[in-house]
Parts: structure tokens; sequence; C-alpha cells
């Protein structure tokens, strides 16, 4: 999705990865506030584990689209 001058945003059920860490997630819900986008993610679980990944809130700016 294309923000404000074109520039890329997430929207929810996208796929993401964490630049700091590479760590893949889907973004579950979206918060404008006054000083950006904030993304609820749920991250993938570690391989081999049955249950759901960890959900964690960070900036649109710490992601960028999955390309799988």
């Amino acid at each position: 999705m294309s923000g404000p001058g074109g520039a890329w945003q997430p929207a929810v059920g996208e796929r993401v990865v964490l630049v700091r860490t590479g760590q893949a997630a889907t973004v579950v819900r979206l918060a404008p506030t006054e000083w950006g986008l904030l993304c609820d993610l749920e991250f993938d679980p570690p391989a081999g584990l049955n249950r759901p990944g960890a959900r964690r809130v960070h900036a649109s700016t710490e992601l960028r689209p999955l390309e799988e």
C-alpha cells in the first residue's frame, strides 16, 4: 500500500519483515498516531511449534514488505 508521497505503508493482513531482526509477521491491526503509524504484528512461531506467534507493536518505519 502507498502512503503520502508514494511511500509504502503496511495494510492489515499484509506479510512484513521487521528490519532490525529479519523476523516475519502478519499485520493484524493499525493505529495512526500523531507520531506515525503503529502496527500490531503477529510474528511467525518458531519452526516445529504448533501455537500462535507472539504479538508486538512496532512503528511502520521499522517494517518492510515480505517478498515471498
